[in-house]
């Protein structure tokens, strides 16, 4: 199960490399991530989980979503 884990990871990380967000050295040891890009990411990821965990408290709560 690791490993499909470890290859899954691999494959996210060549992902965000290729799409601008993060540098991988030459090496490909040292993965790189731009804070800036990292705090959009965050926030958006806050973000929904938020919105997320608020449907659930309301739903709990009786209500619809």
């Amino acid at each position: 199960m690791f490993l499909y884990i470890r290859v899954a990871l691999y494959v996210f990380f060549g992902w965000l490399a290729g799409a601008g967000i993060g540098s991988i050295d030459p090496t490909g040891q040292v993965f790189s991530i731009e804070i800036d890009r990292l705090a959009e990411w965050l926030v958006s990821g806050l973000g929904i989980v938020g919105t997320f965990a608020a449907s659930r408290v309301a739903k709990r709560m009786g209500g619809r979503t």
